[in-house]
């Protein structure tokens, strides 16, 4: 099984908060697979 990955930032939720935006994070340097932003060849919204 491989090994959980936390962020590392806490979470930010504004009480007042009306719109949530969802997205996410490149992986770390050492998992890229190409020298690109979001280097994985699984990848799919790269084309």
């Amino acid at each position: 099984m491989s090994e959980i990955e936390t962020h590392p930032l806490e979470p930010f939720l504004p009480a007042n908060a009306k719109l949530l935006m969802l997205g996410s994070f490149p992986p770390p340097k050492s998992r890229w697979k190409m020298d690109f932003y979001y280097p994985n060849y699984q990848n799919v919204s790269c084309g």
